[in-house]
């Protein structure tokens, strides 16, 4: 969110107002729901190890992310890659 702000010559929290009253949403919601986008499509286009996309996608620890992402599809990201290349 700072890049974000700085990259706009804003500061943080105007950011934040402002990207909220364009969009209906929380930029950092919103910041989360294209990180799981990109987790879910990596998942299903790539070969990476959930490590590897874990790490590519900035989050700490393998754990975090897993659990990230259970909290918003209800399956693991292993499940999420078998059930959605059926292997």
């Amino acid at each position: 969110i700072d890049d974000i702000a700085n990259s706009a010559h804003l500061s943080r929290s105007y950011c934040i107002h402002l990207f909220r009253e364009t969009y209906g949403i929380a930029l950092y919601n919103y910041y989360l729901s294209m990180k799981l986008e990109l987790a879910q499509s990596m998942l299903y286009h790539t070969n990476f190890s959930i490590q590897a996309i874990s790490e590519q996608l900035g989050f700490s620890c393998y754990q975090h992310f897993s659990t990230f992402f259970k909290k918003q599809t209800g399956i693991s990201p292993a499940q999420y890659r078998r059930k959605s290349t059926g292997t």
